[in-house]
């Protein structure tokens, strides 16, 4: 499914869905050579990953939350906050500090809290922000895909059939494509 991004006063492109949203900041003036240009891949993909809220694998004790940014070259910068929601019981929000880095191609945050906060329904939540790198513009609106909402989670147990820690609840693509070659 294709999310119309929506234009804010700066010139980026919003795209939001119902756990995430995805900021596409316009990349920085210097433009590459033409020489340059050609030297470059043709696009770059970048995905938002919101993980299905799990029991931690790796702190024992914790019920963990993860969303990624990961894009297939280097991007001009990425930033990523993240909140982990208790739906229920007596809804709760914590979020984690924002994350963000230059001229890399991925970026992870996470939130993780104490399993006496369960058991419960959990989710969780992102917010992306993408700047490509010179010489990049955004093509087309993002692609969305939906893997369910939210789940139980109990330490010590999944409340739902399989493992969901690393499984993909939420998905939201985008692609940039060199400026030389949007038409």
């Amino acid at each position: 499914m294709t999310i119309a991004g929506g234009a804010d006063d700066g010139g980026s492109a919003v795209f939001i869905s119902g756990h995430s949203e995805l900021k596409i900041t316009p990349a920085p003036d210097a433009e590459p050579t033409a020489p340059e240009l050609s030297g470059l891949t043709a696009s770059i993909i970048c995905d938002l990953n919101v993980e299905h809220v799990h029991p931690s694998s790796h702190v024992s004790g914790t019920i963990n939350g993860v969303a990624t940014i990961k894009c297939n070259a280097p991007a001009g910068s990425l930033t990523l906050h993240y909140s982990l929601i208790r739906v229920s019981p007596n809804n709760t929000q914590w979020g984690a500090g924002s994350k963000s880095n230059v001229e890399e191609s991925s970026i992870q945050n996470n939130r993780a809290v104490s399993c006496s906060e369960g058991p419960g329904e959990f989710q969780g939540w992102a917010q992306g922000e993408i700047s490509p790198p010179p010489g990049y513009e955004l093509e087309g609106p993002a692609i969305h895909s939906d893997y369910g909402a939210s789940l139980g989670v109990a330490c010590g147990s999944d409340l739902t059939a399989g493992d969901s820690a690393s499984q993909v609840t939420e998905s939201m693509t985008v692609t940039f494509i060199r400026s030389d070659l949007a038409g």
